[in-house]
């Protein structure tokens, strides 16, 4: 199976993180190809910068295209989002 796992950073390295890589590293392991794409937050700086992802967080064409464009590269079979 060929499984795209979608996730986003945050600027603090923490649990869900870890869960990515050990679920990565499972399927792997398992025999499938699994591609993660990983978007941060890091460079959320400004209050403009907040206020435009929050209204991006309900619906993001930029993100959508990116993710489809995405998809069709890798051939995904499968998809988890852990957070976008």
């Amino acid at each position: 199976m060929r499984i795209l796992i979608l996730h986003n950073r945050y600027k603090l390295h923490g649990g869900e993180d870890v869960v990515v890589q050990q679920e990565s590293q499972l399927l792997r392991d398992a025999g499938h190809f699994v591609d993660v794409m990983e978007v941060s937050n890091d460079e959320i700086e400004s209050s403009g910068d907040k206020l435009k992802t929050a209204f991006m967080s309900i619906y993001s064409p930029p993100m959508r295209r990116l993710v489809e464009r995405r998809i069709q590269e890798t051939g995904a079979d499968g998809l988890r989002i852990t957070a976008l």
